[in-house]
């Protein structure tokens, strides 16, 4: 009786004090508010957060009857053009969300060019719920999938047990998100579950639910989620935890999360509910010290970087580091453990001081040239940084052969810096005595547009210094113990080739592909012709300032040896070759091939024939379509076709090596790819050319000559450094005694 009446008490003093509602809603709810956290911790932290927010003046909600002419054309139209059903509609306007969706999904219509302007943009309403770590986490799961998939996000904010405070009683209104407060899920619902067949708006047929929350996730979830089967349907999902799908990396996440800005009165409660994840806007100051003064980046980087940068690069040196000092503690352990018992006086410090401590440390990837070469080098840096367990910082700067950013081809979860601004030299040169802020950086420059003192590229072995950051810039792929071969027919294999593999493209170019799959690719002979010169390749780029005298020549006397006359002879030698993709960098040659080989070429038609982001998606396309055709008739010294061959080529056939073979005897391409504007393979201009060393060849016998198509690079653990290309030209100059081998051999 005295527990009924003292409940009974508290209810009435509830319901007539509001401060105290936002604590204790009802008795009922306060039980199973106080009993559903897993610690002590968690719910006094979480009703402090409660009390501090009485200060806080709340969204008030607009009743439809108050509704304007305006409000209601603007609902109508999201109706009728972009099939939103009515009753979510008024719920967006009477909670003051409607005008912010309504510009996002024209902005979106208006931002699309082609086939993205054929559809209506979508929605992605995420319903989350649960603890604030969990529902954060899947919010911004939900607003990065959205992003990546050309949708609108919305984000749902249940109130409930486990989290009782409205979403903008905790966080400050950015204007770019559009939250709804679910107030009581299970009395009044923003989302109700509509039937099989919809009786009341017709718009509900175009929406797509999943409910996470009571189903489970499922094991098939990346499938589930896939957007190329949800194309052109609105997405409502509840959940409590993270999104698993490509279109939504931690990366990608925490730069959703870092953009919130929780209230002074609360900020400190927010780090306690959710310590993983840190907000940019009040962090700013302890990360950039973090960087500077405990992991040693250099002050002149950091400046170069967004305050998200570095709360990205920060995050993933801490994380690196507790795995470091965890696997340090257990190898001190263990020796202290072995020394102890044959040596009494073996202390723990000196077991310490045996096993120093390593700190965390990061690759900067600084990618050069073309959308191929750019890849090439991505994909070296990720094998690299992976191996050898550094955080990987790539730096993708916009310019003349690559007019757009890393996220307008790639969604990957990469730290990305999009403007670097610093000249080499900017650092004293790679040595252990180095003064000032780069004391703990070793950087290397393999463009010798800039680094006068490289040899060869091709020459270069980058060695993993564990102690030091590693700055390099390069438009090849960097070798060193973790990437392979560099052969363009062993490419398939190597670390790179399976690090380039993971890259997720754009929404646009899946969706190019998807059209070429259907088609049936793998029945397809790929064609990449490669034949404008370098005068005519690029506009607004001077061959002579970019490039080597020499690596111009090189890549000119290519151009000529994969001309359309050569794939045209052996295309039609391909009597079991039902049809070809053809990529090619001129329309003409699309035009030509199509009146010579009629019904059998396919392409991806394009209306731009530029370097800009629009047009290089088209480029990406390319690649990935004749990566999975049977095989590849690919250009020599061209970084397109290594791509598409690292991207899953079953087989590649080199124009002027393997067929349509150079008759010229003079020697045009020097054997290593110093400075060249996209060479690959390691070939010579010589009368003959010596093909990529097969490893199914059989080895020559005990006293003769091996062949001098076996290159000396491919032997040797360290490739060769050539200073004059001269000397590597003479030395794959075939004899005549070797020639009157070969033919007494036959």
């Amino acid at each position: 009786f005295i527990s009924v009446m003292i409940i009974s008490l508290l209810v009435l003093i509830i319901d007539r004090s509001p401060k105290l509602y936002t604590l204790l809603p009802h008795s009922k709810q306060f039980f199973s508010y106080s009993f559903s956290f897993p610690n002590a911790h968690e719910f006094f932290a979480s009703a402090t957060l409660s009390k501090r927010l009485n200060t806080i003046p709340r969204h008030k909600r607009l009743d439809a009857s108050h509704f304007d002419s305006n409000t209601l054309q603007k609902v109508q139209v999201l109706h009728d053009m972009f099939e939103v059903p009515f009753n979510f509609s008024r719920e967006l306007a009477s909670q003051g969300m409607l005008d912010r969706v309504f510009h996002q999904l024209h902005a979106l219509q208006n931002s699309g060019t082609g086939e993205s302007r054929e559809s209506h943009p979508r929605l992605l309403v995420v319903q989350v719920a649960r603890a604030l770590n969990d529902r954060l986490w899947a919010m911004g799961s939900g607003i990065s999938y959205a992003r990546n998939t050309l949708r609108v996000p919305v984000i749902l904010w249940e109130r409930d047990s486990r989290f009782y405070p409205c979403f903008y009683d905790v966080f400050q209104d950015t204007g770019e998100i559009a939250v709804l407060e679910v107030l009581d899920q299970k009395k009044n619902p923003i989302w109700t579950k509509r039937p099989k067949v919809s009786r009341d708006d017709w718009a509900t047929l175009s929406w797509s639910e999943f409910d996470f929350i009571e189903s489970g996730h499922p094991e098939n979830e990346p499938l589930v989620l896939d957007p190329l089967s949800l194309i052109g349907k609105h997405i409502y999902l509840r959940t409590d935890k993270s999104l698993r799908s490509d279109y939504s990396p931690e990366l990608s996440v925490r730069h959703a999360l870092s953009d919130l800005e929780p209230h002074k009165v609360a900020r400190t409660q927010i780090r306690e509910l959710s310590n993983t994840i840190l907000f940019s806007a009040g962090d700013s100051q302890t990360v950039y010290g973090a960087l500077r003064d405990t992991f040693k980046i250099p002050k002149s980087f950091l400046e170069k970087m967004t305050v998200t940068t570095r709360v990205e690069i920060l995050d993933q040196l801490i994380a690196r580091q507790a795995v470091f000092d965890k696997r340090r503690e257990t190898a001190i352990t263990s020796l202290y453990n072995e020394k102890s018992k044959s040596n009494s006086r073996f202390t723990r410090s000196q077991a310490e001081e045996k096993i120093p401590r390593r700190m965390a440390r990061a690759l900067f990837a600084h990618v050069q040239y073309g959308l191929g070469n750019r890849m090439r080098a991505l994909g070296s840096a990720v094998a690299f940084a992976t191996a050898s367990e550094r955080v990987l910082v790539v730096i993708w700067e916009p310019d003349h052969h690559v007019g757009g950013y890393f996220h307008d081809f790639f969604v990957n979860g990469i730290i990305v810096m999009d403007d670097f601004g610093l000249e080499w030299p900017f650092a004293p040169s790679a040595s252990h005595t180095k003064p000032g802020e780069y004391r703990y950086l070793r950087a290397y420059n393999l463009m010798r547009k800039e680094n006068k003192a490289l040899i060869a590229a091709s020459a270069f072995f980058l060695v993993d210094t564990p102690n030091e950051h590693i700055y390099v810039k390069s438009a090849y792929v960097v070798k060193s113990n973790y990437t392979g071969s560099d052969s363009v027919k062993k490419a398939r294999l190597s670390p790179v080739s399976k690090e380039m593999r993971r890259f997720t493209p754009v929404l646009p170019v899946q969706r190019l592909v998807a059209r070429h799959q259907a088609n049936h690719l793998e029945f397809m002979v790929g064609v990449h012709i490669r034949s404008l010169s370098v005068e005519k390749d690029i506009a607004k780029v001077d061959p002579k300032k970019e490039y080597t005298s020499e690596s111009a020549a090189t890549v000119n006397f290519w151009r000529k040896a994969t001309s359309l006359p050569v794939f045209e002879t052996k295309m039609s030698s391909l009597i079991s070759a039902p049809s070809f993709y053809v990529a090619a960098d001129s329309n003409q040659v699309v035009q030509q091939l199509e009146q010579a080989f009629p019904g059998r070429i396919f392409y991806t038609p394009r209306t731009c024939d530029d370097r800009g982001a629009a047009c290089l998606v088209y480029a990406l396309a390319d690649i990935i379509c004749l990566s999975n055709t049977r095989y590849i008739l690919g250009s020599t010294w061209s970084s397109f076709t290594e791509a598409a061959v690292r991207l899953g080529g079953n087989g590649v056939l080199l124009a002027g090596v393997d067929f349509g073979k150079v008759k010229s005897k003079k020697v045009a391409a020097p054997v290593n790819k110093s400075g060249s504007a996209s060479g690959t393979t390691k070939q010579s201009g010589t009368k003959k050319i010596p093909p990529i060393v097969d490893a199914t060849k059989p080895k020559p016998a005990q006293g003769q000559k091996q062949d001098s198509s076996v290159h000396q690079s491919n032997k040797a653990k360290k490739p060769i450094e050539l200073k004059k290309s001269t000397a590597a030209q003479s030395s794959l100059q075939p004899t005549k005694k070797t020639k009157k081998k070969k033919q007494s051999k036959k």
